[in-house]
């Protein structure tokens, strides 16, 4: 194993050496991050009024490639890799990559004649048609780099088949050349013209029929515009999973905004949507808007609290000295709940011990009944009054703690944190009308 691995190696080193310089002129991606894939012309064996068939198959394969989240590399490849990452015409490109060689990168899928130097994988191949219920395809991918013709998949079909139904001969091709466990997945939407991602990648419009997914959890998301996204989470444990999804239109509503101080700038995410007064349009998508002015502090509202309401809101501002006045007062109301809370831990300890005493003595006048008279009646004595005492205390006591929790509600009412706002410091104030 160590003699084919030097062997390997050796193998590259003089590749490296018969391109040079001149692959990074040639390669217009980054060879660290994406592994090319080049669709090739089809060779039309039979005659010649079936050679629109070509245009046809290559369009089906590059439509379908460039849905596959990743292409597996072989060690020859790796190796290659390693080795070309020491050049320094390379080294920018290994940096942007995070110097990292990965076993499984993105395809970069084009449809030209391979150039030496590319070292794409290739498909191509021939067909046959000898009627239009006998078709014969044959498809192979080549492996430039390494000089292996690695899957070879042949079918036989029908004309309208091998033009319309184009993933019967392309699913079990890829299963096969992606040299990883896949499933089939089929996800369509409504509307019919909704763009279908799978984790971040573009899979279909409309429908993707018989998308090849790895084993275990996707990200499945559904956008057109006008129209809510859909996104969910799903687990691939088997072929044929199936999905469909029903976007729900947005809900646009005009909400008009007025602000005291009056002219205040509104932005919606980065956007500068006007100034106040302002009639915004706002759809279930929107999510918050800003408004800032110089010398106020800067305040950021939900929008579904303003689309719930009657289409008009308020928002107010304060000036930074007036936030200061607000911080303070807030301060103050939080020290003020603290000293009554642990003056109510204080008296609710009384209590306890006042508490201890009532029982102590009721006991000591039980011990001398019968027995001494005199005892028994100051025992008694003293445990009506600390009864009324604990009592007392226990009254004292509920009042501290029902104080100090108002001290702490107009705390959190004057110092009301918005955690969506910059720094999450931000006072918060809205009047609804």
């Amino acid at each position: 194993m160590k003699r084919l691995m030097k062997i390997m190696r050796f193998t590259s080193i003089i590749l490296i050496g018969v391109i040079g310089f001149s692959y990074r002129g040639i390669c217009d991606f980054n060879p660290f991050e994406q592994r090319k894939i080049t669709i090739l012309r089809f060779e039309n064996q039979g005659e010649a009024d079936y050679d629109y068939v070509k245009e046809s198959v290559v369009n089906s394969i590059y439509n379908y490639a460039i849905s596959i989240p990743y292409v597996s590399l072989t060690d020859e490849e790796i190796i290659f890799l390693q080795n070309l990452s020491d050049l320094d015409e390379y080294k920018d490109l290994f940096e942007e990559a995070g110097r990292t060689i990965r076993y499984r990168m993105e395809p970069f899928v084009t449809k030209k004649e391979p150039v030496t130097g590319d070292f794409p994988i290739s498909i191509h191949g021939h067909y046959l048609v000898e009627s239009e219920d006998q078709v014969t395809l044959s498809i192979s991918a080549y492996n430039l780099l390494t000089k292996k013709t690695y899957t070879e998949y042949e079918t036989s079909t029908d004309l309208f088949t091998l033009m319309n139904k184009p993933q019967t001969w392309l699913v079990p091709f890829f299963k096969n050349f992606l040299r990883y466990k896949t499933h089939t997945v089929a996800i369509s939407a409504n509307p019919s013209d909704s763009l279908i991602f799978a984790d971040d990648r573009l899979i279909g419009i409309g429908e993707s029929s018989e998308a090849l997914l790895s084993p275990g959890y996707h990200r499945i998301t559904v956008r057109r515009e006008g129209y809510r996204t859909f996104s969910d989470l799903i687990h691939i444990s088997r072929d044929d999973y199936t999905k469909h999804v029903v976007l729900k239109e947005e809900i646009q509503q005009t909400v008009f905004y007025t602000t005291t101080p009056s002219a205040v700038r509104v932005y919606s995410g980065e956007k500068f949507a006007g100034e106040t007064p302002l009639s915004v349009s706002i759809t279930t998508q929107d999510r918050t808007l800003t408004f800032v002015k110089e010398g106020y502090v800067s305040k950021t509202v939900y929008t579904k609290e303003a689309m719930e309401g009657k289409g008009k809101h308020q928002v107010e501002l304060i000036t930074e000295e007036d936030k200061e006045k607000i911080l303070n007062q807030a301060e103050l109301h939080r020290k003020s709940s603290e000293t009554l809370y642990y003056t109510g831990i204080g008296m609710l300890g009384l209590s306890i011990i006042l508490g201890i005493e009532q029982t102590a003595n009721l006991q000591k006048a039980d011990l001398y009944r019968g027995i001494d008279s005199v005892k028994h009646s100051q025992a008694l004595d003293t445990t009506n009054t600390l009864s009324y005492l604990t009592a007392a205390s226990s009254v004292v006591t509920a009042g501290i703690f029902v104080f100090s929790f108002i001290e702490m509600l107009k705390y959190f009412n004057l110092y009301n944190y918005n955690e969506s706002s910059t720094g999450g410091n931000i006072l918060q104030k809205e009047v609804r009308f």
